[in-house]
């Protein structure tokens, strides 16, 4: 008799509550091993094992390359890296970023559908966007149960809402009733696992292989042959983009996914970096022009007015893109 033996949950906003909520109601004997990813700056240092154990009766450690999955062990993937499940063992490296993050939820997940199948239950926890959506319908396509922390308690609930948007949910549940919920499922058998689905199969090897050096002209041919190329590009890396098998997901050649949601915050947060180094080239620009008209006022008055002609230009266009940005951060 198979039982579902591993969980992957995935939070955002407001996760590192939430989770260490849920895990504080897990038993010493709880039968599953769990994989976590919550969305966390790379910037400082954080203990996140360390945070989640005191309130969790399991072991809590942050996950390694290569390690063996142990049945009543919780795994947290470390800051600035992606974690997979492969076979029996972790995945754990720094592979192009999705949906704007890294650790991202659907790489955990889709690895894990494609490798578990009927013995995965995926948990989207609080969290703003999508990250996740796609990766919780790979576990569903899978043959895995599919839970979903009730939007109207979770802290933030953009990604539960995207999530129960983009597959069927089996469970919504507020985070009280989460522990109850899974020990249930953890003991009863799993159905009969499905055939995992070309596409999950395939991307989740091009996951794997951006992990590694060597597998990147492979991944390549790979991503040309799931999708349609468009007139995109990937703004983390300035290549062509193609749509994922026909949904609403995009990859560059390199790895770097978008659903659309992230993939719009992304090309809104370079458009804004954009207009800002317009502004900042264009005062500069003004503030020249008037330094330059006012050492050049000796040689004339035509010199000198052609140059605060130019530096008011400068100054306006200048002026302009602020108020534009300004309505841009408004919306």
């Amino acid at each position: 008799m198979i039982n579902r033996d591993l969980i992957v949950i995935g939070a955002s906003i407001g996760g590192i509550e939430t989770i260490s909520r849920l895990l504080g109601q897990l038993p010493k004997d709880f039968p599953a091993a769990i994989m976590v990813v919550q969305h966390i700056s790379p910037g400082r240092e954080h203990r996140l094992a360390e945070l989640f154990g005191r309130s969790c009766a399991l072991p809590v450690i942050e996950a390694q390359d290569s390690q063996v999955i142990q049945v009543g062990c919780v795994y947290v993937a470390p800051p600035d890296l992606h974690l997979l499940v492969v076979g029996d063992h972790l995945r754990v490296g720094r592979g192009p970023r999705e949906n704007r993050s890294r650790p991202a939820i659907d790489p955990l997940f889709r690895s894990a559908a494609a490798c578990g199948r009927n013995r995965v239950i995926g948990v989207i926890l609080t969290g703003s966007l999508d990250d996740g959506a796609s990766g919780l319908d790979d576990v569903h396509q899978c043959g895995g149960v599919t839970v979903v922390e009730d939007p109207q308690s979770a802290i933030h609930p953009g990604m539960a809402i995207a999530a129960m948007r983009a597959t069927l949910v089996d469970h919504v549940v507020p985070i009280e009733a989460m522990g109850r919920l899974l020990e249930e499922l953890v003991r009863e058998p799993a159905p009969p696992a499905p055939a995992v689905p070309a596409q999950i199969a395939m991307e989740a090897s091009m996951t794997e292989r951006a992990l590694d050096p060597a597998g990147q002209n492979d991944n390549m041919v790979r991503t040309e042959e799931m999708g349609q190329l468009t007139p995109y590009t990937c703004p983390d890396c300035g290549g062509p983009l193609w749509q994922m098998g026909g949904q609403e997901r995009f990859r560059c050649h390199v790895g770097h996914a978008y659903s659309v949601d992230s993939l719009l915050c992304e090309q809104d947060s370079q458009l804004e970096f954009a207009l800002w180094a317009a502004v900042r080239s264009l005062e500069a620009r003004h503030k020249m022009l008037e330094n330059l008209a006012l050492s050049d006022e000796r040689r004339g008055p035509v010199h000198a007015s052609r140059y605060r002609e130019d530096g008011l230009e400068s100054q306006e266009y200048a002026r302009r893109i602020r108020e534009l940005l300004m309505r841009f951060s408004r919306q």
